[in-house]
């Protein structure tokens, strides 16, 4: 943890600290996710369930109500990665899109899960829906760079060139100050040679 984060446990009473180490573990298993590692998200996903059971033992309903709910989302949303890990990105939509569906979390809050649903449609075949899934969560937050990138191969893959292209623009307006060789810019820039006519 960084200094600034240790302060800011420092001030926490039980139940905060609880919460802060309840979405540190559901960060750590998208991570692992994210690196295909499945054993070790496995266990991660299960440490985070030990400390959401700790968390339902402090507070009252009213203190629990949004934490129960990003628990949920983010359990939903951990259950998708599995299915398009294996292979499977149908299997973890029907969950993830009821429980979104569900709660009352701001955009972004639903920022990722969006991402996560919008991907999974898109890995099953259904590019129209995952940019329209998407695009809910742009109309909110226009310039979130990782969603552009996302609706803009649906687009590109429903055949859908100009608004694909859109789309690119923004993610690249929005990341032109990353680091040289950022794997999503460069796959962002290939993109963009792919659907740009050669004169």
């Amino acid at each position: 943890l960084s200094e600034q984060s240790l302060e800011r446990l420092a001030g926490m009473g039980e139940h905060e600290k609880l919460e802060y180490e309840l979405f540190a573990r559901y960060a750590r298993t998208l991570a692992l996710l994210e690196t295909s590692n499945l054993d070790a998200a496995l266990e991660a996903a299960g440490e985070q369930e030990r400390v959401a059971q700790q968390v339902g033992e402090y507070g009252n309903i009213a203190d629990l109500a949004r934490p129960q709910q990003q628990l949920a989302v983010a359990k939903a949303s951990v259950t998708s990665r599995f299915a398009r890990a294996e292979n499977s990105p149908a299997r973890g939509i029907p969950d993830l899109e009821s429980t979104i569906e569900s709660v009352t979390l701001s955009p972004h809050e639903l920022a990722w899960p969006m991402h996560e649903l919008a991907t999974a449609y898109l890995e099953a075949g259904q590019p129209e829906t995952a940019a329209a899934t998407a695009q809910r969560i742009l109309d909110a937050i226009p310039t979130s760079p990782d969603l552009n990138l996302l609706a803009a191969k649906a687009h590109a893959r429903a055949g859908d060139r100009d608004t694909a292209l859109n789309h690119l623009q923004v993610y690249l307006d929005v990341m032109r100050n990353a680091d040289e060789g950022h794997s999503r810019v460069a796959e962002a820039t290939n993109l963009l040679q792919q659907l740009t006519p050669r004169s």
